[in-house]
């Protein structure tokens, strides 16, 4: 006979803890609105490197950098900047996110 391993729901359920529970399965809805801090990240960074190229005259992805896309002194400057800001925004999310996701799960499957 096998033992399943219970998820940790199941043992929340098991021994009675409804409260905790409820309050751990609250916690799983904003993980996974959280999880998609990282889709949007690329999202936007390809945002970033599509607009920024678009608003750079005679910018040639294949010999510049996609640093040059947010040089000061470029032509893309500002909403370039503006894309990779947001980037940096939803990736530093999800790269948070799974920081403290990661060793609390280490032994749930």
């Amino acid at each position: 006979m096998r033992i399943k391993k219970l998820s940790r729901l199941e043992r929340l359920r098991l021994i009675g803890g409804y409260k905790e529970a409820l309050k751990y399965m609250k916690n799983k809805n904003l993980i996974n609105y959280l999880c998609l801090s990282g889709i949007i990240s690329v999202i936007f960074y390809l945002l970033h490197d599509i607009i920024g190229a678009i608003n750079y005259p005679n910018y040639n992805w294949l010999s510049q950098a996609v640093s040059d896309l947010t040089a000061t002194n470029s032509p893309s400057f500002i909403i370039a900047n503006e894309f990779l800001t947001l980037y940096k925004i939803f990736n530093f999310l999800c790269s948070a996110l799974l920081l403290f996701q990661l060793p609390e799960n280490n032994g749930d499957k």
